[in-house]
């Protein structure tokens, strides 16, 4: 049989379990949206430089 006390600690445990593995999924979801938007931005600046290659190659020789 537990004791009150680690009764007690149980119980704060499993109330403050949830809104921790909250925090780490929302700073999951920001990194996420960091790596994606970096990923954007990337893609982004290859296509620009892919358009001017080719606009440097087409008034090239």
């Amino acid at each position: 049989q537990k004791t009150p006390r680690k009764k007690l600690a149980t119980l704060m445990q499993h109330k403050f379990l949830p809104k921790n593995l909250l925090k780490k999924r929302t700073l999951l979801k920001k990194k996420n949206k960091q790596f994606i938007n970096s990923l954007k931005d990337k893609c982004y600046s290859d296509t620009v430089n892919i358009k001017q290659k080719a606009v440097y190659a087409k008034d090239g020789p």
